[in-house]
């Protein structure tokens, strides 16, 4: 973050999860040194991918529901509930039941698919 006069003024580093280190003032290798000043209240509140930080607790406001950094989760479902969505229902990669399937292919129909790529008898593009 700068000021007016186009100084830097504080600093966020965050990692891929969106643990948050905020400094107020740089060390002497840099903003990002070891010897740099950390604040925990931060002058922007909107830091990892744009959202809201709480720094009371660490976590992030996404409109409708809180993301935990420390867990790299959101603390509770979707709200939507997955209405209105074109999934109907959650799949979960290599899981699929005898009357629906994976996205509605029957387990009779994978299992047929698995059986001929196994001897090579399915052609790929």
């Amino acid at each position: 973050m700068t000021n007016s006069s186009a100084d830097i003024v504080e600093a966020y580093d965050t990692d891929a999860y969106g643990n948050t280190l905020i400094f107020t003032a740089p060390g002497t290798g840099g903003w990002f040194d070891n010897t740099a000043t950390q604040g925990d209240q931060p002058a922007c509140e909107y830091i990892f991918t744009g959202r809201q930080y709480d720094p009371e607790t660490g976590n992030y406001f996404y409109r409708a529901r809180y993301y935990n950094t420390w867990l790299g989760r959101f603390m509770s479902r979707d709200p939507i509930n997955y209405q209105g969505s074109p999934l109907i229902r959650s799949v979960t990669v290599n899981s699929y039941n005898a009357t629906g399937g994976a996205m509605g292919v029957s387990k009779a129909k994978i299992d047929a698919m698995m059986a001929k790529e196994k001897t090579g008898k399915t052609k790929r593009k």
